[in-house]
């Protein structure tokens, strides 16, 4: 598993026009079932709890889902926090994204069997909040089980970005643990140890009955 380099954060955040205290992100497709809706009206209550926060939605429409965005900018305005909320499109260089965020969400409301943008995201130094949900709560063990929230709650959401967000004033070394707790999770080696068990546990040799038994 790679750790990310640290990149210059004042460079990415010119290319991403942000001009706020804090950075909030999302990568991933954009799709109904990750959850936007949910994102978006959480981070509407965090603003009007004061919070200098933007948010940046990294991804594209996937099977003619254009629309489905359009309703997501259209509920941004209705909001009245489009000067808070930049759709950013695809990325190819997801890392400046994590790296410019103080935090990650992934609101899915799918049972997601694995959450890339977590790992990633932690790699890069950055803590996630996610829905508690198929198997994200396998990553998101220990100290960081504190960021996973209600699949589908804004309010739980809010509460937990509102808990998190100032995190490098409260606890400066979170992003150093959240490197930590990846390299320990996800390392080739403990990889291949967890392969290693799955494939030994599937594939136990029997022992076949004597074909000649003795009699007694």
């Amino acid at each position: 598993l790679e750790v990310y380099k640290k990149a210059n954060v004042e460079v990415i955040r010119n290319k991403f026009a942000i001009n706020s205290d804090t950075v909030i992100s999302f990568v991933g497709r954009i799709d109904k079932e990750k959850g936007l809706e949910t994102l978006i009206k959480a981070f509407a209550l965090l603003l009007k709890n004061g919070a200098s926060t933007q948010l940046l939605i990294a991804g594209k429409p996937i099977n003619n889902g254009e629309d489905y965005q359009k309703s997501l900018e259209q509920l941004v305005i209705d909001l009245g926090i489009e000067e808070r909320v930049n759709f950013i499109g695809h990325v190819t260089d997801t890392t400046s994204v994590y790296q410019v965020s103080d935090l990650t969400v992934l609101p899915s409301l799918w049972s997601e069997p694995f959450g890339r943008t977590i790992v990633e995201s932690m790699a890069c130094g950055t803590p996630v909040v996610a829905s508690r949900i198929g198997g994200i709560p396998e990553i998101l063990t220990g100290e960081f089980q504190n960021g996973l929230f209600t699949a589908g709650d804004e309010q739980d959401l809010s509460i937990k970005l509102e808990q998190m967000i100032n995190w490098r004033e409260r606890e400066p070394l979170l992003g150093t643990r959240c490197r930590e707790h990846i390299l320990a999770k996800f390392s080739l080696s403990k990889m291949i140890d967890g392969i290693e068990k799955v494939l030994k546990k599937r594939f136990r040799p029997t022992l076949a009955p004597s074909p000649n038994p003795l009699k007694v």
